[in-house]
């Protein structure tokens, strides 16, 4: 029997491309080609200029590509939500805020992978009444989809979802490539991703400032300038400036290099809807070293050790603990492993199948 769901694959072929929306957009599309028949798949939502997964049926869209990303972009709600209304599927699942249908006109599944700007809001106005517009999405969406506990516990709390219009949908680790690469020679730990304030990376440098001085970090991600100046102008304060690497973003390849030999993965979020980078790390058998928060032990079970994410003094202690015994890691590492090999794709496909069920059966 055909599957009535059309599903937005377009985050494949924009900026969500190399970030997590896009990494899970692209492993759950995977997982649900090997799960389903050719005819029971849903019909994918594409770009007219993107190259179309093999396996399913397509419906191509042309949205547009502006000069700036600091505007939110009009184009979703000007032509392609009339343009999926004009397609009258029985369910569209929306897997990125920008294209997030009126539950009202078009019967919606959505996938809320955090509400952190609800939290900690742009000081653009603009980007601040897109984001109300899509939390009232939110609210009235046939049914939802989470990342995790922790984002359908804040959904039902900020937005005040009820529980049973909500499916937690874990997400799992994407396909990486063999580590490969140069990494320094002494000991380190490791910070990867953006460095937007939740997710607390002077916490890491005010760690590391209070360590040996044989200890270094090394920062990873895709950062702006002025983000990066003022850590800069942090490290520098506090006396870490020349114990930082700043390598800004690195092949796949090289990042599992660095986090397969550093003495620890650093994840200080104050707020997270997942935890994506201390997956990863467990997975790597790396010992990982977390705030406490929610959705971070959520993920990280028994697995990682946390601390509070305004006590670098704490941190210290935890990063020097690892250099003077060494002889953990192997336990460590087993923990993290069989811990990460409780999230998988095919886990993750089927919870978005029995989602889809849920919202069918209500409209």
């Amino acid at each position: 029997m055909p599957c009535p769901v059309l599903f937005d694959a377009t985050p494949l072929a924009r900026g969500h491309a190399g970030r997590g929306i896009g990494a899970a957009v692209r492993e759950i599309i995977r997982a649900l080609a090997a799960a389903l028949p050719p005819d029971e798949r849903p019909t994918l939502l594409v770009t007219t200029c993107q190259t179309a997964p093999p396996g399913f049926a397509t419906k191509p869209i042309t949205w547009l590509r502006w000069p700036t990303h600091h505007v939110p972009d009009p184009w979703p709600a000007l032509r392609l939500e009339p343009a999926i209304r004009r397609l009258a599927p029985r369910l569209v699942h929306a897997t990125q805020p920008e294209l997030t249908p009126d539950g009202r006109r078009n019967p919606t599944i959505a996938t809320c992978y955090d509400l952190i700007p609800l939290h900690h809001p742009s000081a653009n106005p603009l980007h601040r009444a897109a984001y109300r517009r899509y939390t009232g999405r939110l609210q009235r969406a046939t049914h939802l989809t989470a990342i995790s506990h922790a984002t359908a516990a804040a959904l039902t709390a900020d937005l005040q979802i009820p529980p049973e219009r909500i499916t937690v949908t874990p997400l799992a680790i994407p396909a990486l490539p063999p580590p490969a690469g140069v990494t320094p020679d002494g000991p380190f730990v490791l910070y990867t991703g953006s460095i937007e304030p939740h997710k607390n990376p002077r916490l890491a440098i005010d760690a590391i400032a209070r360590t040996s001085a044989g200890i270094r970090l090394v920062m990873t991600g895709g950062w702006s300038v002025r983000r990066l100046q003022r850590l800069r102008e942090h490290a520098a304060a506090v006396g870490a400036a020349d114990r930082i690497d700043w390598l800004g973003h690195v092949p796949a390849a090289r990042l599992g290099a660095l986090r397969r030999d550093a003495l620890a993965c650093l994840v200080p979020s104050r707020m997270e809807g997942f935890g994506l980078p201390l997956l990863e790390a467990l997975a790597a058998g790396t010992p990982a070293l977390a705030a406490d928060i929610p959705a971070l032990r959520e993920t990280g079970g028994d697995a990682a050790r946390y601390l509070h994410p305004d006590d670098p003094d704490g941190w210290a202690r935890a990063i020097e603990h690892l250099v003077n015994h060494p002889e953990e890691r192997g336990g460590i590492a087993d923990r993290g492993r069989a811990r990460a090999a409780t999230f998988t794709w095919e886990r993750t496909a089927q919870l978005t199948i029995d989602a889809w069920q849920t919202a069918l059966a209500r409209g």
